[in-house]
């Protein structure tokens, strides 16, 4: 457990015992280990929603406004993409592309910067951790004002769904169920059939979920 963190949105545990994360309040991502001393930052103008380490060793954030990449330094800075609108989430792919909710929509980015696709997303989507990205290109996205989960297809079809209160994040497990985290404080399973198989209290605000 690490501690005295300013309004963490989103954390990813890296190799070696440390733990990337996305400081809201303090405008900065942090490197830590496990006992919380701070091994690398990156100073933003801008709240972080997002942080992730990209098998480069730079990592990628987002905000509200914009996308970026930035090296280990935290000097060299690449913008993939500002916005107008108001960047809900985003994700990276493994192959360079970009995942992004924004103003009712989800699209992707070539790593050029061309859109390559967009469909549209419940209208409840708007939490920070609501895009989970699947290994057969599948999306599940929560849709925390909608109170539903819900998995699209490539083609931005919906494909599977379950509702529930407050739903902040999805969790696709190896067996197929499916972890949401809810603003209610508890983590919930579901099977494929959408029944919930299991519970566990989750106290605070469960914003992130990830596996190990």
């Amino acid at each position: 457990q690490v501690n005295g963190l300013s309004s963490p949105l989103d954390a990813e545990v890296l190799p070696g015992r440390r733990v990337l994360i996305a400081e809201h309040d303090t405008k900065r991502v942090t490197e830590r280990n496990f006992k919380g001393e701070v091994l690398w930052e990156k100073k933003l103008t801008e709240p972080p929603i997002h942080a992730q380490r990209l098998p480069s060793g730079f990592t990628f954030i987002a905000t509200r406004k914009q996308l970026l990449e930035v090296d280990r330094s935290g000097k060299k800075e690449v913008i993939r993409y500002r916005s107008d609108n108001g960047i809900i989430t985003a994700r990276r792919f493994r192959d360079g592309r970009i995942g992004c909710i924004e103003n009712g929509s989800y699209f992707e980015l070539a790593i050029t910067g061309e859109e390559r696709r967009r469909f549209a997303v419940n209208a409840g989507v708007f939490t920070t951790n609501a895009l989970t990205l699947l290994p057969n290109g599948h999306l599940l996205i929560a849709a925390y004002g909608g109170g539903i989960v819900q998995e699209y297809d490539r083609a931005g079809k919906v494909v599977w769904q379950i509702k529930m209160g407050r739903p902040l994040c999805a969790l696709r497990l190896p067996g197929g169920n499916t972890v949401v985290s809810s603003q209610d404080m508890v983590l919930i399973e579901y099977d494929r059939a959408g029944k919930e198989v299991g519970r566990r209290e989750a106290p605070g605000h469960p914003c992130q979920v990830r596996r190990r």
